[in-house]
């Protein structure tokens, strides 16, 4: 019942970095890259945006705000620590964990359609090498947490010194194309800012098709999308695949947020 392109959207960012053993060689061009692009993309007072950092456990190091100043001071304060607290295991990561908690307490799901004049889109911009041993989450739990919250997760596969064999690809794929992302894998300093500039390119326009559910029961169940283009072989659709329906008793329309590219 619905089509547009939507342009320009207020943006609520959350810049998840692993900050584990794993990513001390690659550590400084990533918040390089990050920072540029919150000085660049991101628009006081419009846009809003946190800074999380995750080894085994999640630190919150810059909740959302629309004073980008402050999420600047947090990103200059941030530096790899190779001192770890005490009890903590080396090379612990809780990539899945980082994921459900940002996408659960930055982002509350949305219980009520949002107004044209409230309307964001939300996403997170995942910094790792994809590798999780300390989660209590599964990748599919994460997964469901970025539904519930309605959150895109865009992922930069950074592996050690830029190693591509250092990237776990299939497990940042999965989250970030369930989720209506991308994943990007750079291979130097220059690739992962122009991974930024697409993630900026994809989040400020997109296409908004709303439709109203054959299935109109209120159960909480998950419910899947697919969309086709036929006869445009030229074009890949990336969505998010699915969502909770509310519980309740009453009927409900949904929504998904496909973005063409060719």
């Amino acid at each position: 019942f619905s089509f547009k392109k939507e342009t320009n959207l207020p943006l609520v960012c959350a810049i998840v970095i692993d900050v584990s053993s794993s990513q001390e060689f690659t550590f400084t061009d990533e918040k390089r890259a990050a920072l540029a692009f919150l000085q660049s993309v991101l628009k006081t007072r419009k846009d809003t945006a946190a800074l999380v950092r995750f080894r085994e456990d999640v630190d919150f190091v810059q909740g959302l705000t629309n004073r980008l100043d402050r999420v600047n001071e947090a990103f200059n304060r941030l530096n790899w620590e190779s001192k770890i607290s005490s009890g903590s295991r080396y090379g612990a990561t809780a990539l899945f964990d980082a994921i459900g908690i940002t996408a659960t307490e930055l982002f509350p799901p949305i219980s009520a359609p949002d107004s044209p004049e409230t309307i964001t889109r939300r996403a997170i911009i995942l910094l790792t090498d994809g590798d999780d041993n300390a989660s209590d989450r599964t990748l599919q739990d994460a997964i469901d947490d970025a539904h519930r919250s309605d959150v895109i997760v865009y992922a930069l596969g950074v592996g050690d010194r830029y190693r591509s064999t250092a990237v776990k690809r299939d497990v940042l794929e999965t989250l970030a194309s369930q989720t209506g992302g991308h994943a990007y894998f750079p291979e130097s300093f220059d690739d992962l800012r122009a991974a930024f500039g697409q993630i900026n390119q994809e989040m400020r326009s997109q296409y908004l098709l709303a439709y109203e559910p054959s299935n109109s029961t209120r159960d909480g169940s998950f419910r899947s999308i697919e969309i086709e283009l036929p006869g445009r072989k030229d074009v890949r659709v990336f969505h998010r695949r699915g969502y909770f329906a509310p519980r309740g008793t009453t009927g409900a329309r949904a929504s998904g947020a496909p973005t063409g590219t060719p």
